[in-house]
Order: C-alpha cells, then sequence, then structure tokens
C-alpha cells in the first residue's frame, strides 16, 4: 500500500456516520432514496446561500461586483461539504453533481433571456448584462460538475475547489481593495467582455490633459499590475494563494475526517506537496490573458495538471 492513498474510507479506514445519523436504517438500505435526500439538502444549502448573496446585492448592502464573488466564494465549498451526506453508492456522485447542474442551468436560462431574474443578473454579472452568465457562471458550475463526477471524494477535488473558489475569488476581492484600476484608464476588449489596461502610447497621450498628482497615482496602479495582464495585480496573487492554500488544507483535513484521503507516515507531507503544487501553478495560470469566465477553465486544468505532477513524482497515481 502507498504511503499516502486516495481510496475512499471502504477501502481503506472506517468511515464516520455522523454526517448520515439522521438517515434511518430503512433510508441506508436505499442508497438511490439516501442519496436523493441528500441531494435535497445539499440544493437547499446552495440555494439558500445563493438567495441570500443576491438579497445583499439587492439591498445595496454590498456592490455588485462584491456579492459576485462572494457567490463564487461560497458556493463550491458549501457544495462540497455536503459530499458526507451521500452514500457510498457508485452512482452517489451522479445524484451529487445534480445540484450544481441544476444552478448552472438555470443561470443559462437567465443568460439566454428565457428566464427572467434581474436580482440574479445583478449578483452574477460585472456590468449588468445578462449574457456574461453564458461566461463565467456557466464555465464555474461546468468545472463544478466535472470535478464532482471525475475526482468524487478524492483530493484533488477539495484542490480544484479551493483554488477555483476561494483562491480566484479572493484575488478578485483583494486585488480591487489593495490595488484598483484607474476607471478612466480601463476600457473593454474587443468584444466587450474584459477590462483591460490601456497601453502605454494611450496613457501617454491623455498625460498633458491630467493634473501631476492624477499621473503619479496612475503610475503606483502600473507598477502593482502584472505585465503580462494589466487587469490582474501582485497583490491579487498573493491573496489567491493564501485563500487557496488555507481552504485547501481545511478541505483536506475534512476529507481525512470523513477517511477519505488516508495520512500513512509521509501523508501530511504528501497533502502538503499536492497543495503547494496546485496553489503555486493555478496562480500562475490565473494571471494568463485569456477571455472572462475562461480563466476558471484554465485554474482548474493548472490544478489537476500540478497535483498529477506531483503525484507522478511521489511515484503514485491520482
Amino acid at each position: 500500500m502507498p504511503a499516502f492513498s486516495l481510496a475512499p474510507a471502504a477501502a481503506s479506514t472506517p468511515t464516520t456516520t455522523t454526517a448520515s445519523s439522521f438517515f434511518t436504517a430503512k433510508t441506508l438500505a436505499n442508497p438511490h432514496a439516501h442519496d436523493t435526500r441528500a441531494l435535497l439538502l445539499t440544493s437547499l444549502a446552495m440555494v439558500s446561500y445563493s438567495e441570500g448573496v443576491k438579497l445583499l446585492a439587492a439591498r445595496k448592502i454590498c456592490a455588485s461586483t462584491t456579492a459576485r464573488k462572494f457567490m463564487h466564494v461560497g458556493c463550491g465549498p458549501i457544495f462540497l461539504l455536503c459530499w458526507p451526506l451521500f452514500s457510498q453508492s457508485s452512482h452517489a456522485s451522479s445524484f451529487a453533481m445534480v445540484a450544481p447542474l441544476a444552478l448552472t442551468s438555470f443561470f443559462t436560462l437567465v443568460g439566454l433571456g428565457i428566464a427572467q431574474n434581474q436580482a440574479t443578473v445583478q449578483s452574477m454579472s460585472r456590468t449588468g448584462a445578462r449574457q456574461e452568465l453564458l461566461r463565467g457562471p456557466f464555465l464555474y458550475g461546468s468545472v463544478m460538475i466535472v470535478a464532482t463526477l471525475v475526482y468524487w471524494r478524492h483530493l484533488t477535488a477539495a484542490l480544484c475547489i479551493s483554488c477555483l473558489c476561494a483562491g480566484d475569488g479572493f484575488a478578485d476581492l483583494i486585488g480591487r481593495r489593495y490595488a484598483p484600476l484607474a476607471i478612466q484608464n480601463v476600457k473593454h476588449d474587443d468584444d466587450g467582455k474584459k477590462l483591460i489596461w490601456q497601453s502605454e502610447p494611450q496613457l501617454q497621450h491623455h498625460h498633458h490633459d491630467q493634473p501631476q498628482q492624477q499621473q503619479q497615482q496612475q503610475q503606483q496602479q502600473q507598477r502593482g499590475r502584472i505585465p503580462w495582464c494589466r487587469s490582474k495585480s501582485w497583490v491579487g496573487t498573493l491573496g489567491f494563494i493564501a485563500a487557496s492554500v488555507l481552504t485547501s488544507f481545511c478541505l483536506a483535513a475534512y476529507f481525512q475526517y470523513h477517511g477519505w484521503i488516508a495520512f500513512a507516515e509521509r501523508g501530511r507531507r504528501g497533502v502538503g506537496e499536492r497543495v503547494w503544487g496546485a496553489t503555486l501553478l493555478s496562480a500562475a495560470a490565473e494571471t494568463l490573458p485569456v477571455p472572462e469566465g475562461w480563466d476558471n477553465v484554465v485554474v482548474f486544468v493548472a490544478v489537476v495538471l500540478a497535483d498529477w505532477l506531483v503525484m507522478r513524482g511521489r511515484g503514485e497515481g491520482l
């Protein structure tokens, strides 16, 4: 047996019964009924959180951009924390993925204009355009569905959710707080989907009409920007790393508590290598100048690649 195993608890260590203690023995004897009830509870948790964020945005308690990131940060971890509710059946992941599939389908219908829900648009878009739901939210939900089906109760899924939700979400929140873009020096790209920093010649063209203090502020902001992607900042990337590492270790401990990963003699070191490997590579990938929304896919691919490389280096497989 390898030093660090990804086998589910049934194949390695005894599982805990805490998460399913409210199910009766008769329900547990029928895994489909068990997983249906678990799906309803999971959906209730995710919808409650989603509606709570929408309410904050609707009542102007927080800005729509902040509400969007609250949605981005919270939905994935809440979904993953509900995984213990499902049974040990081989079909459990298929039941679980219905929750993000349902939310993603709803966002898609709103984005297409088939369903009308202004609160969803306000809390999920940057500019208030419903078409934005067809990019970021759609790809975000798609990544969660794939992670559930392919990496059910494996540490790789926890790493994907941590980097995609906590890492990417806090990168934007911290970047906006400590390295905000000057609005007058921001424009939309060709299809109007992403904010980008104007080129140096364009900035110089306006220098003669701007006060010296404003020019100095813009120069300071430029120094905090990532050279190959001016819409992102170094402090935001540090926020990505800090949030992702913290969340990853917490979820790894949560997985270990439920017996889904087993710590042997070198297990804790192996988890640390996988957490840092996935975080650093995905943080670097998140800085790439990709179209709006596709950073969700890029981060997911980077996590899977990093985890595969670390496991291969340790002589183990995902």
